[in-house]
């Protein structure tokens, strides 16, 4: 089959094209005041694009609720060919049932290799977490999952949830998660270090832990890189702590923990605005420094 790519501003102009034999799509409606009935009506038309392998939608700041979320998603089943999808949904209304609905949608794309979800700034809290999870377990393709759930009230129970479905992901092996501003505390990312520490095929992680919201402390950290180090393939490893409560403990921990993941081969860790000593920045830096393995490795304060 001819690849046949194309991109759309508005959806008046998507809906009056000749869209259906496209395997490469793009579409940007950002900022058009979309809402429920206009997002089902997309989903109405995306239902005859059955030889798509690439799909981009991009909704931000929209009005889009649960049912809109819902009927837009809803034609995912039929799309057999589609690998990769972006789905950018941030700055929308988007709550636990249009979550759980878009996790059910999106497990009905059998071959779905690539997802990138942007939930920044919806009303997703634990319970969409949890049923957004149950529908992407069942993604036994998919090997990369890019999402952003930042400004959202995931708290310490979300976040145990969330690790607890990266870990039944069987097949992931990069993801890079963005869980900044989201009321996450040590409880929280202690719980979500050990269940991330299940993702057994797991190569490169993103994570993003930062912002004033956030509240982790020593233990918290400490905990989260122990689950950490149970990644038995991790290769690469961006973590991100700006804006909590680490103090000494913390930072010490993250060598003594990090130094048993036998295949971290690059690290980059970012600790600016915590209170930290000068004395124990430097003791953390020379630990890292004897991470002989390391072939790069970044260590920012400043």
């Amino acid at each position: 089959m001819i690849s046949i790519k194309q991109n759309f501003f508005n959806l008046k102009e998507f809906s009056v094209s000749d869209f259906k034999n496209l395997t490469h799509l793009q579409l940007k409606f950002d900022n058009q005041q979309i809402g429920n009935q206009e997002a089902s009506n997309l989903g109405s038309l995306l239902q005859f694009c059955i030889n798509l392998k690439d799909l981009c939608i991009t909704l931000k700041s929209n009005l889009i609720e649960d049912k809109g979320i819902s009927d837009l998603t809803f034609s995912f089943q039929l799309f057999e060919s589609l690998t990769t999808l972006v789905l950018q949904l941030n700055y929308n209304k988007i709550g636990s049932q249009g979550a759980s609905n878009l996790g059910i949608n999106l497990s009905k794309i059998r071959n779905l290799n690539y997802l990138d979800i942007n939930l920044r700034s919806n009303n997703i809290n634990e319970n969409a977490i949890k049923g957004l999870f149950q529908g992407l377990e069942l993604c036994k393709n998919l090997s990369a999952l890019v999402i952003n759930l930042s400004y959202n009230k995931i708290n310490p129970v979300g976040a145990a949830y969330l690790g607890k479905g990266l870990a039944n992901i069987k097949n992931l092996i990069h993801s890079d998660i963005d869980l900044s501003y989201c009321n996450i505390n040590q409880q929280g990312a202690s719980d979500f270090g050990f269940e991330l520490g299940k993702c057994i095929n797991l190569k490169t992680l993103i994570l993003d832990l930062s912002g004033g919201q956030n509240l982790i402390s020593d233990t918290g950290t400490s905990c989260l890189c122990s689950g950490l180090s149970n990644c038995l393939n991790l290769t690469i490893l961006k973590l991100d702590l700006r804006s909590n409560k680490i103090n000494s403990k913390g930072i010490l921990d993250i060598g003594n923990k990090l130094k048993n993941a036998l295949h971290l081969s690059f690290l980059q860790v970012v600790l600016i605005n915590n209170p930290i000593h000068n004395d124990e920045k430097r003791v953390f830096s020379k630990k890292i420094l004897k991470f002989l393995r390391l072939v790069k490795k970044q260590i920012k304060f400043y």
